[in-house]
């Protein structure tokens, strides 16, 4: 093994524990993962709700429109 190739190991063996330490301390947490989903799953609720009354806005639009257009059109 060359010293660059030996470098190059130590980097990744490195990279390697710092990537179990951060997996081991989520499972350490699992509460605080939880935590975040539930506050994720609120997020998506709200966004849901917000996208269900511009579908309405936009069903609305189109009530109008197509009103306009039967008045205009022969």
């Amino acid at each position: 093994m060359t010293a660059h190739s030996v470098a190059d190991l130590t980097v990744d063996v490195r990279a390697i524990r710092r990537d179990v330490k951060q997996v081991n301390a989520r499972l350490d947490n699992p509460e605080a993962d939880v935590s975040i989903l539930k506050q994720d799953v609120m997020i998506l609720k709200q966004d849901v709700s917000e996208l269900k009354q511009d579908v309405g806005t936009i069903k609305q639009t189109l009530q109008l429109v197509l009103a306009y257009l039967h008045e205009k059109l022969p």
